[in-house]
């Protein structure tokens, strides 16, 4: 089975993470980066499934956020397009997507909802990892959705290292 992985466009280390995630569960699995540096969005057509991965913020453009807020750093509206070209052809081909972290936030945009752009600043408990202390924190799972059917699991502790949220969920998507 082949996964597509898009670049995190930060690091070969942070990319690397999500392969080897990948690969500890299921070793025989083929892994192709994808990314427009590749220039490579036809390698979808060869792939099983994609994840879009985490990284820098996305465009405040895109949701119509301000542009000029002062924690919205290092967009790169080029891997925002891609992305977002990659969404067309997975949805079109009825494959699977995982969007992960800024994945998901760029996914929700895609299908019209909003981002808070900084969580803090908006009044909620900070997300951040340091260097020192890894930022975990309580997720509950709604029993009818299909994370649930897929993990079995009411709930657990997730790993948060982010600024940015959903705030309005986009067309046909529910929070579960």
């Amino acid at each position: 089975m082949r996964i597509g992985i898009t670049d995190t466009m930060s690091s070969e280390d942070k990319f690397n993470f999500y392969v080897k995630w990948i690969k500890k569960e299921s070793p025989e699995f083929e892994i192709v980066k994808l990314s427009y540096k590749l220039d490579n969005l036809r390698e979808i057509d060869h792939c099983q499934g994609v994840i879009i991965t985490g990284g820098n913020d996305v465009d405040p453009r895109l949701y119509k956020g301000n542009s000029d807020h002062p924690k919205i750093k290092n967009v790169d509206p080029k891997r925002d397009d891609f992305e977002k070209k990659v969404m067309d052809k997975v949805l079109v081909s009825n494959k699977s997507l995982l969007s992960i972290c800024r994945g998901m936030q760029l996914a929700n945009v895609y299908f019209g909802g909003s981002l808070i752009p900084d969580i803090e600043e908006a009044g909620y408990k900070s997300h951040r990892t340091t260097k020192e202390e890894e930022n975990r924190h309580p997720i509950f799972v709604e029993s009818n959705s299909l994370l649930h059917k897929i993990t079995g699991s009411r709930g657990g502790e997730v790993n948060s290292n982010h600024h940015q949220a959903v705030d309005k969920p986009g067309k046909g998507l529910k929070v579960t």
